[in-house]
């Protein structure tokens, strides 16, 4: 009772959309709103129906006495297998729409994501999930050495850039049934970019090219930010001393969200 409490109080303080109709079924479902324009040039052919699974994001829900039988359903289930979860009830909910629009696919481009995670694996024998690599996973060394989330991790089909994954998400061994090596989705539609657009790029206007990392928040892990400022002072150190003309690279549009981390 206090889990749907919470589930009608925040539709309440958000002001989300209730449709008592349910989506029209789709082939592709992509779950995850968040990086979806990393997605579009591959999917714009396609139907497909974008699920928003961050509270923060949601601005619909679908309810009905059909769906609202299904969650009931996979509520008992959570249960019964005493799975955990950060929110059994929004895990329900997201695991009952997608059984009722009967996807052949579903994609996620956050491929850390253990809701996704979580959800691929108890529909692993009934529906497809596909995981496409949004950026290099430093991160799933460190949480596996600080805690024993990474255990129950999965993934089912997952396109990753290439054999350095692979290797790493075996050596940790997290569960995947299979392997792709695609590359990187970004740096396929930089250069369709430059391509639509007719840009030329002078490659030789730069000898060394440094791509910034954000320092990731791991509480137990001391030198957070040390470690991902060294390789930007060693950059600059062989740069000055073999005379190169360096380009730095971040991940954020706005500059000043690089800066915020190297200042010091």
């Amino acid at each position: 009772m206090k889990n749907f409490l919470k589930f009608f109080f925040l539709l309440l303080i958000r002001k989300i959309k209730i449709n008592l109709n349910l989506p029209n079924q789709r082939d592709l479902i992509i779950f995850d709103n968040t990086s979806f324009e990393d997605l579009e040039n591959i999917l714009k052919t396609r139907d497909y129906f974008i699920l928003k699974v961050r509270i923060n994001e949601i601005d619909e829900i679908f309810l009905n006495l059909q769906i609202i039988k299904q969650i009931f359903k996979n509520f008992l289930r959570y249960k019964s297998r005493k799975q955990k979860t950060r929110n059994i009830l929004w895990s329900s909910y997201l695991i009952s729409l997608i059984i009722l629009l009967r996807p052949k696919l579903v994609i996620s481009h956050i491929d850390n994501s253990k809701k996704f995670s979580e959800i691929s694996k108890i529909l692993n024998n009934k529906i497809k999930f596909l995981t496409i690599q949004n950026a290099a996973r430093y991160d799933l060394i460190i949480e596996k050495n600080n805690s024993n989330e990474m255990d129950k991790f999965y993934i089912q089909n997952f396109c990753c850039f290439g054999d350095y994954e692979i290797e790493l998400y075996k050596s940790l061994n997290i569960q995947v049934d299979n392997f792709y090596k695609v590359g990187s989705i970004r740096k396929s539609n930089f250069f369709n970019y430059i391509k639509k657009k007719e840009i030329y790029l002078n490659k030789n206007l730069y000898d060394l090219s440094v791509l910034l990392e954000s320092p990731l928040q791991v509480p137990k892990l001391k030198n957070n930010v040390e470690h991902f400022v060294l390789p930007l002072k060693y950059s600059i150190k062989y740069s000055v001393e073999k005379n190169l003309k360096p380009i730095f690279i971040g991940r954020f549009q706005n500059i000043d969200d690089h800066i915020k981390y190297f200042k010091d």
